[in-house]
């Protein structure tokens, strides 16, 4: 049987047997990756009596917002492997900064005195590579599904929504996904809930990435009557508000993950570039003139003058490009790669978040981020998700079910997007808002209220 990392060439019969969830998880690679991680201590009641839960959520991004606002993290389901990676003596990212909660490559791994009871809030972010401008082409074989049609894991997190039924529940991805998994289908799968197609900008909620816009949907049991409610704002903090006191690298290492790197590495990212040579040092790209507010232009195979996508790094007195999960951009100052630690700032990690991808730990002084413990580390903290929307969401949610007032602008700073527009709508002609009159008021769509009422089946007249 195939790994799970290789989701997208399985031929299989259902979901589960495509992402590994049945694979024997007595095999050798689960040494590492083990399909089930208990919690470290006990989990902490919460003051609230309010419970969250992770579906495909990664080291937790999201939700750290929903533990700041006092729900009590009990878990996380995610079949991807890497997020699962664990060395001797050390925890998991995820079980290290949620205390008490565990780790499950999928519901059958969980024993059943940990099967969670009623939760209030779930969260996750299914693939989204195939839909971005930076995903990678796939070599196409007999089992791979075509761009078109591929649907990644978004059924599957609907499907633990399904089977755990959170009174809420966020996640996101990118509009593209909406064209082969239509908001039709979400409807299908999930009857009982209202849905929200949000095209959010996490930089309209503090953070510094300018572009960082992302497809997000607010899901809410219809029971509860709920309307989101926007609450984005225009800022002006750039690279040196968030990063200042890490331009330099400490002797004592004051802050966990943050490690310089060996100057004389060659990185293999740096192939073919060639203002300093096909593949400089990072002492060479120090005292270069290479510009880094520019992607990094490389030579192909054929000779060809290209430009690599993704590579953009950061202007110190200007917003912060995208963080990717596969390229690490160089300080402007420095001119050495970002530490994990400024990418998670840069994320709206706190500092107290440590991560864990090496068998050195977080306290490593010296690191290499292009080999395999390296790009684990860049994984982890550019694939996550910025913190403020989802902690701005949580607020939300709590505030609605404790019945407090929630304060927001009720705005967006971004243009309408025609793919999150439609799924708005489809899902109003489909379906319908509970508290609908609510979420006329607070929608982007210029709509008559009444579009979205519910839509009942219509009684069938008595035959005279």
């Amino acid at each position: 049987m195939a790994s799970n990392s290789t989701w997208q060439y399985r031929k299989a019969d259902t979901i589960e047997e495509r992402f590994g969830l049945r694979d024997d998880p007595g095999r050798r690679k689960y040494d590492r990756f083990p399909v089930m991680q208990e919690g470290i201590g006990k989990l902490k009641k919460p003051k609230n009596g309010l419970k969250a839960l992770g579906l495909t959520s990664g080291i937790g991004s999201m939700l750290i917002g929903a533990q700041k606002q006092g729900f009590q993290v009990v878990g996380n389901i995610e079949w991807r492997d890497y997020y699962r990676y664990q060395i001797e003596d050390y925890p998991t990212t995820f079980c290290h900064n949620f205390p008490g909660a565990w780790m499950s490559r999928g519901p059958l791994d969980l024993p059943v005195d940990l099967y969670p009871g009623d939760i209030d809030f779930a969260a996750g972010h299914p693939e989204c590579g195939r839909y971005s401008n930076l995903s990678f082409s796939v070599p196409g074989t007999q089992y791979h599904e075509t761009r078109g049609k591929d649907v990644s894991d978004i059924p599957l997190f609907l499907k633990y929504v399904a089977l755990f039924k959170p009174r809420f529940f966020l996640m996101d991805d990118l509009p593209a996904s909406f064209e082969p998994f239509p908001m039709k289908e979400y409807i299908k799968l999930l009857p009982e809930y209202d849905l929200f197609p949000e095209w959010v900008s996490n930089w309209g909620y503090g953070n510094i990435q300018r572009n960082r816009n992302r497809m997000f949907i607010v899901g809410a049991l219809k029971e509860e009557k709920f309307a989101f409610v926007p609450g984005e704002f225009k800022h002006e903090k750039v690279l040196k508000d968030i990063i200042p006191d890490l331009v330099d690298f400490e002797e004592d290492q004051i802050f966990k993950n943050h490690s310089t790197v060996d100057l004389d590495v060659r990185s293999q990212r740096y192939v073919n570039m060639n203002f300093r040579g096909h593949n400089p040092s990072w002492r060479d790209l120090v005292q270069s003139n290479y510009n880094p507010r520019k992607n990094i232009p490389y030579v192909s195979d054929k000779g060809e003058d290209k430009i690599r996508p993704g590579t953009w790094s950061p202007d110190w007195d200007g917003y912060c490009p995208v963080l990717a999960g596969g390229f690490n951009p160089v300080h402007p100052l420095r001119r050495t790669p970002l530490s994990i630690r400024e990418r998670a700032r840069i994320q709206g990690f706190p500092d107290d978040f440590i991560f864990f991808h090496d068998d050195v730990g977080p306290d490593r002084m010296l690191w290499d981020p292009y080999n395999s413990d390296g790009q684990r580390g860049i994984k982890q903290t550019g694939k996550a998700m910025p913190i403020q929307f989802c902690e701005f969401v949580s607020e939300q949610v709590r505030c609605h079910i404790l019945g407090k007032k929630f304060k927001a602008t009720g705005k967006r700073v971004m243009k309408a997007q025609p793919m999150v527009d439609k799924a708005k709508r489809d899902f109003c002609e489909q379906s319908g808002y509970a508290a609908w009159q609510d979420v006329a008021e607070a929608c982007w769509l210029d709509e008559d209220p009444s579009f979205y009422k519910p839509k009942g089946k219509k009684k069938k007249g008595k035959k005279k």
